[in-house]
């Protein structure tokens, strides 16, 4: 759903990666992550999990490619980790998406 808003929006989408597997074209992320067992399974909202999700990608999406524009450079892929933790279980969600980042005042 951010992909296709990243295209309609500014005409080009970087590509991504789920644990530095590239996600295939028109394929549906959720069937994507169900590969990873042992991480799919966690208690949360996913209203919640999914809205906040969403607008990360899509920052993360719309920075790569202004920047990559300006910059006369290719769209940098953007990367999502997913991992679980050791000791008690939790889940993190690692997004890198090669924009400049926040500007500290």
């Amino acid at each position: 759903s951010a992909k296709p808003m990243c295209l309609r929006d500014l005409g080009d989408v970087p590509s991504l990666t789920l644990n530095d597997v590239p996600l295939p074209p028109n394929v549906d992320p959720g069937a994507f992550i169900a590969q990873f067992d042992d991480i799919e399974r966690f208690p949360y909202v996913d209203a919640h999990l999914f809205y906040v999700l969403l607008e990360i990608l899509k920052n993360g999406m719309r920075t790569s490619v202004v920047r990559a524009k300006e910059q006369g450079t290719p769209i940098p892929v953007l990367r999502v980790k997913l991992s679980r933790g050791q000791e008690d279980g939790g889940v993190t969600i690692k997004i890198n998406d090669s924009g400049q980042g926040m500007h500290r005042r």
